[in-house]
């Protein structure tokens, strides 16, 4: 199933590459779409998701991350003021 039209593309792909995207889109619309609302609201991507990206070959291995601390911050905007957070 081909995901993206032919004017969807940004650029050409081989076609290793059209196959591979076409394979991500449709795992993402399988597994992640119906679901991602309720994984942002939990602040959670359950583990066998992850570890099903590893298999397809997006991903091969749990990479740690630093979290910055952050704190609130307001910015006035010409639209008005918006909530942000600043990197402490």
């Amino acid at each position: 199933m081909d995901a993206m039209s032919e004017f969807d593309r940004p650029f050409d792909l081989n076609t290793d590459q059209r196959a591979m995207q076409d394979m991500i889109l449709d795992f993402a619309a399988e597994k992640v779409a119906p679901y991602a609302v309720e994984w942002d609201e939990k602040r959670h991507l359950p583990l066998d998701v992850i570890r099903e990206t590893a298999t397809l070959g997006i991903r091969r291995w749990l990479a740690s991350r630093h979290k910055l601390d952050r704190r609130p911050h307001d910015v006035e905007t010409q639209w008005g003021q918006i909530a942000g957070k600043l990197a402490t």
